[in-house]
């Protein structure tokens, strides 16, 4: 269908917008088609799945760390609806939500994400792998941030401190801005490819 090739071409264009660094642009002109593509395609289907990626990361290298969490808990919900997503793929995406989850200091989340990557990594991977012991070694970080700050006021405190210092700045954050005794920088997101194009869309009909 025609308005389904317009959503399409705007993701390319939204990937353009991404690879010149320009996030805000990306991430609007990805959402505007996520609106036609929903009207169109399951929400499993994987140029929705291409889209959200993308847009996720968008909004996380502009440093709108709620935004760009509530587009991973997207995908992510849509990743286990899809019979063609593995476990490994709802695995990156879990990395990508810790890291912008603890950006906010959101520990208490980003260890309970923590804990679905390991399971992961230990039935994929094999216990003593060196993504399992990556994985164990950060969830020590957070967990000693979750026995510091144990309470909802205090982390609330810090998160919403911490926004206000990525507004403040004027270029992206990076690692630094969030607590000195985490070490997540190679959790950081990194450009997803771009996987639209015509074939294998399934159209879906209200």
């Amino acid at each position: 269908p025609g308005v389904l090739t317009m959503a399409i071409t705007m993701c390319n264009m939204g990937y353009v917008h991404l690879k010149l660094a320009e996030w805000t642009e990306a991430a609007k002109i990805f959402e505007e088609s996520l609106t036609i593509q929903k009207m169109l395609l399951g929400a499993d289907n994987k140029l929705i799945l291409n889209s959200l990626d993308n847009m996720g990361f968008a909004y996380a290298m502009k440093a709108a760390y709620p935004k760009a969490i509530e587009v991973y808990e997207e995908l992510l919900a849509n990743q286990q609806k899809s019979y063609e997503q593995t476990q490994l793929d709802c695995s990156e995406t879990l990395r990508k939500l810790v890291f912008v989850l603890l950006q906010v200091n959101q520990y208490d989340e980003a260890l309970q994400r923590l804990c679905l990557v390991e399971d992961i990594q230990m039935e994929n991977h094999g216990e003593g792998s060196k993504q399992v012991l990556d994985t164990q070694e950060l969830m020590g970080q957070v967990n000693y941030q979750v026995l510091k700050y144990p309470t909802i006021a205090e982390s609330a405190a810090r998160a919403i401190n911490s926004m206000n210092v990525c507004k403040a700045c004027t270029g992206s954050c990076k690692e630094d801005d969030a607590d000195e005794n985490i070490h997540a920088e190679h959790w950081r997101p990194t450009m997803p490819s771009n996987s639209s194009k015509m074939s294998g869309h399934r159209v879906t009909y209200a």
